[in-house]
């Protein structure tokens, strides 16, 4: 029996082996980059109020759910990008940002989430509507939509009331068409949003 075309055929296979393993090591992953929003604080001091006020993690719309960041090139469509992600759930993201500046303020007698103790007398919550990067022909922009809802809890009943519901909407242009200029126009939308939640909020609170 002749062996050599055998030999031939599995030296051929190990060699196939050998070099498609090399290649597939040689095939380097993206690197995936996080984002949070990071912004120089307003100062929004008003005299401070003798009320506790606790902060929700914010719900997010379906499409924005996710931790991958969202784009949109096309109207009715979008996108995510598969190693640009925000660091937390955009919910939590959001929210974290709004208590600590309503902690920065210093405008109430304590802001605390949803793990404290302590009995809020009014409650802050909300819905992300929209986070996502919208590509327009003359440039990049930040796209944010919030919806909020402030309630007053009553003494006497326990009951929660509505104080107010409202949205905030902002859009800011990013300096380069890249993921990470587009967080950074993010970062200012979110400190304008905040800056106009703050007012309303503490006028409700303090009439």
């Amino acid at each position: 029996m002749n062996l050599k075309p055998i030999f031939i055929f599995v030296f051929i296979i190990w060699v196939f082996c050998v070099y498609g393993c090399l290649s597939i090591k040689e095939v380097k992953t993206p690197d995936k980059h996080y984002y949070v929003l990071e912004y120089s604080q307003n100062s929004f001091r008003q005299k401070r109020l003798p009320y506790i006020l606790k902060v929700k993690e914010f719900a997010v719309a379906p499409e924005y759910r996710g931790v991958n960041i969202v784009y949109q090139e096309n109207q009715n469509q979008r996108q995510v990008y598969p190693y640009h992600r925000w660091w937390i759930s955009p919910g939590l993201l959001i929210s974290n940002c709004l208590k600590q500046d309503l902690l920065n303020s210093q405008n109430y007698k304590a802001v605390i989430g949803e793990a404290s103790q302590l009995n809020a007398s009014h409650t802050l919550e909300g819905t992300v509507e929209a986070i996502y990067e919208q590509d327009r022909n003359d440039a990049w922009y930040a796209v944010l939509d919030l919806n909020v809802i402030l309630e007053k809890r009553d003494l006497s009943s326990g009951h929660w009331q509505v104080l107010f519901q409202d949205s905030f909407s902002a859009q800011k242009r990013a300096a380069q068409n890249k993921p990470d200029k587009v967080v950074q126009a993010m970062s200012l939308a979110m400190k304008e949003i905040s800056h106009k939640i703050q007012e309303k909020l503490y006028k409700a609170m303090a009439q």
